[in-house]
């Protein structure tokens, strides 16, 4: 079971670096919400410990995997690398 950890201080800002599935769980196996374009900045609230993060996408809430996103500095303390 992975565990999430909630943001705290400065803003996590993600860039997108592919089109994204917006999942609805943090797995790939989770419903497919949106796809989210290239090249889009988006508002990271928590990362769970497999690297998927919690993002608002459209007025929508749900999860990306990080693989596929370029994080911003302040995103390194929510992963503690």
């Amino acid at each position: 079971q992975a565990t999430a950890v909630p943001t705290t201080g400065p803003t996590c800002n993600l860039l997108t670096i592919y089109n994204l599935n917006l999942r609805a769980e943090p797995s790939a196996d989770a419903a497919l919400l949106t796809t989210i374009p290239f090249s889009t900045t988006l508002t990271a609230y928590e990362v769970n410990t497999d690297g998927w993060w919690r993002v608002d996408y459209a007025g929508q809430t749900g999860w990306v995997n990080g693989e596929y996103v370029s994080a911003a500095t302040a995103c390194i303390a929510l992963t503690g690398n």
